[in-house]
């Protein structure tokens, strides 16, 4: 019984296999199209996104980092003590914390006003009491003899001078700075130079500072994206015609900048192009499509 059972079914699967082969050699269309089907929803999506040749005004700039001076109260801090005070002859003006403009009244002492003549923060108030007399020290932190230290490194050292313009950048918040002083020793390959303080800031306070080293007013940049890099070369992909030109560039420096967009400011990154295209020429950036997924093509981009 068992042996009829299993030639049975093997007669069975026999015949489903001919069948089968009819079929497929009768019309192999049948079986092709799913595959096909399968096949052409894989096929990459390729478009082509054209960026322009940008020209305008370019800032070579030198970011580095910095601090306010500190370690020498000697230089910053100014002292004024009082003896003999009593509350009819002596009244302080402002309380420890405050700050203190020039000509702003500090104390009155004997009748007459005194002032500190200079920006400062009042860091410190000490009274003393004796048998016969009573004093008052006061600790003035000196905004006007603080300033910035910072390094210059040896490669930039040619680009920088007396006039040449700095910012200084804190929290956010920039002002414009000048040069005070530059070094004249080379110390662990950098030259020393000293920038004046422009906003209100303790001794220590780390900093960046922004040199503007150059401006090109008519420079050559697009965004950074359009840029391939291989190795140390770069090149990009100029339009001509309906192909596409693989030509070396010479870059300079990356920035960005800021745009107004509907939905608010924009930051884009940009890289300065020295030698290769023109303005005007376009380049193009093929991206591809995968199930949605955008991919630049890289090229050994790195």
């Amino acid at each position: 019984m068992k042996r009829k059972i299993t030639l049975t079914v093997i007669l069975i699967l026999f015949i489903s296999a001919l069948a089968l082969g009819i079929v497929w050699a009768t019309s192999p269309q049948l079986f092709s199209g799913s595959a096909d089907d399968s096949s052409a929803s894989q096929q990459p999506n390729v478009q082509r996104v054209e960026y322009p040749v940008l020209e305008g005004e370019i800032e070579h700039t030198y970011e580095i980092d910095a601090q306010v001076i500190s370690g020498v109260p000697e230089i910053y801090t100014t002292e004024i003590h009082l003896d003999g005070i009593t509350e009819s002859n002596f009244s302080l003006k402002k309380n420890k914390g405050d700050s203190i403009a020039p000509e702003e009244i500090l104390y009155v002492y004997a009748g007459k006003d005194y002032s500190a003549g200079f920006n400062g923060l009042v860091a410190d108030i000490v009274y003393e009491q004796t048998d016969n007399d009573k004093s008052v020290t006061v600790r003035l932190l000196n905004y006007d003899n603080l300033f910035i230290e910072a390094n210059i490194e040896m490669d930039k050292i040619d680009k920088i001078n007396y006039d040449t313009p700095v910012k200084v950048v804190f929290n956010g918040d920039e002002a414009r700075a000048k040069i005070e002083t530059i070094g004249f020793e080379i110390i662990d390959e950098t030259l020393p130079v000293n920038i004046s303080l422009p906003m209100k800031l303790y001794p220590g306070t780390p900093v960046k500072l922004i040199f503007t080293l150059e401006v090109r007013e008519a420079g050559l940049y697009v965004p950074r994206e359009a840029v391939y890099s291989d190795g140390e070369e770069y090149y990009v992909f100029v339009k001509d015609g309906d192909n596409l030109k693989r030509t070396q560039i010479k870059v300079g420096q990356e920035f960005s900048l800021e745009e107004n967009q509907s939905d608010g400011v924009s930051v884009f990154e940009y890289i300065e192009i020295l030698s290769g295209v023109s303005s005007g020429d376009t380049l193009v950036v093929e991206t591809v499509d995968y199930m949605g997924s955008n991919i630049k093509e890289n090229l050994n981009n790195e």
